[in-house]
């Protein structure tokens, strides 16, 4: 980045006035620690984001994971309920067709007795 700003060129490391001084001028070291430490900081919220951004797509895989089964289980909630009914409805009928049975049941023993009670007054 300090190089894209121009910073580390050899232009920009001149000095002012003074072309064999090694060292650059001292309003300038305040200035490269200032530039340093924003190429830091650059560096660690980009490091941040990426961290944020990996983080987010997990809780997106998550939700869509618990979005999927919410709805399988709302899917098998509502089949349960159906088969609930059903079992209900099929417990109403039985009881309806174990009542017909027994009324059936009776009216073919009183024939069977009247019958029988013929048929001893014939002989």
């Amino acid at each position: 980045m300090l190089k894209k700003m121009g910073i580390f060129n050899k232009e920009a490391m001149k000095m002012p006035g003074d072309e064999s001084s090694p060292h650059p001028p001292i309003g300038f070291r305040p200035l490269m620690k200032e530039l340093v430490n924003l190429g830091s900081q650059f560096i660690g919220f980009r490091d941040k984001a990426a961290t944020l951004r990996e983080a987010l797509r997990h809780a997106e895989e998550c939700t869509d994971d618990l979005e999927a089964k919410l709805k399988a289980n709302e899917e098998a909630r509502k089949r349960a309920e159906k088969d609930a009914a059903d079992v209900k409805d099929f417990h109403q009928r039985l009881q309806a067709a174990e009542d017909a049975l027994s009324e059936k049941e009776a009216k073919q023993v009183e024939r069977e007795n009247d019958i029988v009670t013929h048929l001893e007054m014939q002989s």
